[in-house]
């Protein structure tokens, strides 16, 4: 028989209603089991590669132009 900590992290949460702190920190902890990194975007949003041109007007960059770091991060976004 498992262990309770591992029976935790296989079951997706479900909000009753009932205690709302409960189920954040329940659903917190299953992300960031998932990812470490997960959490951080569902707070922070998504992460959206740009640059600013000449006239200082922003711009989405192409995938043939990220950087390895750049679409590291964009892979977590799937």
């Amino acid at each position: 028989m498992g262990s309770l900590s591992s029976a935790f992290i296989n079951y997706t949460p479900i909000f009753n209603d009932i205690d709302f702190c409960l189920w954040k920190c329940t659903t917190k902890s299953y992300l960031k089991s998932i990812d470490f990194d997960l959490w951080d975007i569902i707070i922070e949003g998504p992460f959206i590669p740009t640059w600013i041109k000449d006239e200082g007007s922003t711009i989405v960059k192409l995938k043939e132009n990220l950087n390895q770091d750049e679409k590291d991060r964009h892979k977590k976004m799937r």
